[in-house]
């Protein structure tokens, strides 16, 4: 290792047995890649360059693999006793090649977002102490991976208490707690079972779960008006996804959800719609890119969206939904483009302007009634559709 790497490094955690998952963890596949590929190309994502493997168990075929994706390995002799061990073995390769952090990344965690190493990258760098030690915090609970600082590691080197660096940590009460909007820091496999909920999971992980967009939302969006709104525009946008199924189209109600609650993320910066579309793609969010980015005019309805791949209802549902939540009320197309033209009444351009964009979502209205069977609106009044 180059010891001119002095900034943070990655160390992937893989000397384990994985007597339980029946197999080496770090070769393990999910999605057409090894566990170890898939964090190696999380953190690379993620900016940083420095990785090092601590290999154990199947030392050889450990190292041949990270060999092939160019990552250097730092061998733990003790593995038998645990992952502790590990972590400090590691923790010394790092220290010896003067790195001022390590990112510690357990080998059977390979769900974790480029978003959170590059927060935690981030934080880190605000104020680079050589003592900090950074943990993920998701849904109320701390999770992988933590960053330890350099100056952290004597310490750790010469814990004796319980629960490894878990009670360390606990110990030595610095733990800064980083919020993330990613429920992969808790996303362990052990199990071929734990494995088979990875692959269910992995198709839709470009969809945050409810719980992911709301932290997401908590980290960007400080205004408690534009939160009441969002919610407003979700619940709508959830009401017509649910209408809409049940006339044979396909839109998943939690994926146009999340998308209301996330359309105005960006909400009071310039151009809030394409700031807020880059957020959420950055955040690894990437199929409500286009809803949002969209949201503000009238976007199309293609002419068979049942044969559309992807998403294609998403952003007319979405810029639909918005346009019917005045704040957290939901109000017709005439009450709420006519409160704007009481606004900018003197303004006889911004006037034509607020006609035409009446005029288009008037149609937008109207094509989704023809699917709909029911007038839109009265879909998202109704809550006795909303489940």
């Amino acid at each position: 290792m180059e010891p001119q790497h002095a900034g943070m490094a990655g160390l992937i955690l893989a000397a384990g047995k994985g007597e339980r998952m029946g197999g080496c963890k770090a070769l393990t596949m999910l999605g057409g890649r090894t566990f170890l590929e898939r964090i190696a190309e999380t953190h690379r994502e993620a900016g940083l360059r420095a990785l090092v493997v601590v290999t154990g168990a199947q030392r050889e075929d450990v190292q041949a693999h990270a060999a092939a994706l160019g990552l250097p390995t730092a061998h733990n002799p003790r593995f038998e006793e645990g992952m502790f061990t590990s972590i400090l073995a590691g923790l010394a390769a790092l220290a010896a090649a003067g790195h001022a952090a390590a990112c510690l990344h357990p080998v059977d965690i390979p769900c974790i977002r480029p978003a959170t190493i590059r927060l935690l990258r981030r934080t880190w760098e605000t104020n680079p102490h050589p003592a900090r030690i950074l943990s993920p915090m998701f849904d109320g609970r701390t999770g992988h991976p933590p960053v330890i600082g350099r100056d952290r590691i004597p310490e750790i080197t010469a814990w004796t208490g319980p629960g490894g660096l878990a009670g360390y940590f606990s110990a030595c009460n610095a733990v800064e707690l980083v919020d993330v909007a990613d429920a992969g820091i808790h996303l362990d496999a052990d199990t071929p079972a734990d494995l088979a909920r990875l692959e269910a999971w992995l198709p839709h992980r470009d969809v945050p779960t409810l719980a992911e967009a709301e932290a997401l939302l908590r980290l960007h969006q400080p205004r408690a008006g534009v939160v009441a709104h969002s919610r407003a525009v979700a619940l709508a946008a959830r009401r017509l996804a649910v209408a809409l199924t049940t006339r044979g189209l396909s839109l998943d109600a939690d994926t146009a959800e999340v998308a209301g609650l996330l359309h105005d993320i960006a909400k009071g910066q310039p151009d809030h719609a394409a700031v807020g579309a880059a957020l959420v793609r950055e955040a690894g969010f990437a199929a409500l890119e286009t809803a949002i980015a969209l949201h503000p005019g009238v976007p199309a309805v293609p002419d068979d969206p049942a044969q559309q791949p992807g998403l294609p209802l998403l952003p007319a549902v979405l810029a639909l939904a918005d346009k019917y939540a005045a704040g957290d009320a939901f109000v017709g197309l005439e009450e709420r483009f006519g409160r704007k033209a009481q606004q900018y009444q003197d303004n006889p351009d911004a006037c034509a302007g607020i006609a035409r964009r009446l005029a288009a979502s008037r149609t937008l209205e109207a094509t989704l009634q023809a699917l709909l069977g029911r007038p839109p609106l009265e879909v998202v009044r109704d809550a006795t559709g909303c489940c």
